[in-house]
């Protein structure tokens, strides 16, 4: 079996790039190797909330305004929603469907993709929407269940991480991590700068969001007081070592939070780099037929939301229409 497009991840960005194919008459499979919105599933707190209004949430086609329109959905009832427009719009989605490898093909058909079930599927061009680990792959997969207001959207400014109030219950804050050795960690003497330059940034960005209102001649309301937006009033007070010696300061724990890189070890096309990223422009990498969707930056700054990465879809498939059509 032999299909034009391959899809692999059926989350919001994956759908997308389904109803885009459909939109272009293009033959497509969506493989997801557990239910449709898996990630958000299986990957987010069990109290986890959307950071961007119903309003921005929508997805193409879809004519069901997402309710509340100035709210926030629980996980729960994003993942009905992702569910329910799968069904109402007929995407053909093969869930329980995990791609355990994509290889290179031959002329007639360019990618080959096995399933873990031993099933071998061809694809004419392929798109990538599926970059996440498990939850099983965290440190403890019990993190899910905690309600943390700081990072899981839920509390009083739920939504932000701000050094402010880290600063006020007691966190010391340290500049760029800049080496390890014999158990001494030093850092750089940047922290007055990040600081000033993160307060800098939020002011712009305000700014812009006011700009806006004004020129457009929107009834706004006025925001919320959020004192975790509000400038770092004393930064000289900062006293921010330049190293620390674990053993003297007796840390016996040190907790990486700089982020997860995607586990993309069953693609076996040679196109990832010696990071084991997916260099990509626009959604288009190296290889000739395979693209990517729902990646941070793909496009646009808003790439990394919902509403970007449903915009994102649509133009990685115009790409998709025209090689196929390039090569009928």
């Amino acid at each position: 079996m032999t299909f034009d497009c391959a899809v692999i991840g059926a989350g919001h960005a994956g759908l997308a790039a389904s109803w885009h194919l459909a939109r272009h008459g293009i033959e497509h499979v969506v493989f997801e190797q557990g239910h449709v919105g898996e990630t958000w599933r299986t990957q987010r707190w069990d109290s986890f909330q959307l950071n961007s209004p119903g309003w921005a949430n929508a997805l193409p086609g879809d004519a069901l305004p997402v309710e509340p329109p100035d709210g926030f959905l629980g996980r729960d009832a994003w993942i009905d929603r992702l569910a329910e427009y799968a069904v109402v719009q007929r995407l053909p989605v093969r869930e329980a469907t995990r791609i355990a490898g994509l290889e290179s093909g031959d002329a007639q058909r360019p990618f080959r993709l096995r399933t873990d079930g031993g099933e071998e599927i061809g694809a004419l061009t392929v798109v990538v929407a599926a970059y996440d680990q498990t939850v099983e792959q965290l440190a403890d997969p019990r993190a899910r269940f905690a309600a943390l207001p700081m990072i899981s959207g839920v509390g009083r400014y739920g939504h932000t991480l701000s050094l402010q109030l880290l600063a006020d219950r007691g966190a010391a804050l340290l500049g760029r991590l800049r080496a390890i050795e014999d158990g001494c960690v030093t850092f750089a003497d940047d922290l007055r700068a990040s600081i000033s330059l993160g307060d800098q940034s939020s002011a712009q960005f305000r700014a812009q969001i006011e700009g806006t209102i004004l020129a457009r001649h929107l009834d706004a309301p006025d925001p919320d007081p959020d004192p975790a937006d509000d400038p770092f009033s004393d930064l000289e007070s900062l006293d921010s070592p330049s190293e620390i010696d674990l053993d003297a300061e007796d840390i016996r724990t040190v907790i990486w939070a700089t982020g997860v890189r995607a586990d993309l070890s069953w693609i076996k096309v040679p196109v990832t780099d010696s990071s084991g990223a997916l260099p990509c422009d626009g959604g288009r990498t190296p290889v000739p037929g395979l693209w990517l969707t729902g990646m941070p930056w793909l496009r646009t700054r808003k790439s990394g939301i919902i509403m970007g990465a449903a915009d994102d879809a649509g133009a990685v498939v115009d790409q998709v229409a025209a090689h196929l059509a390039s090569h009928a």
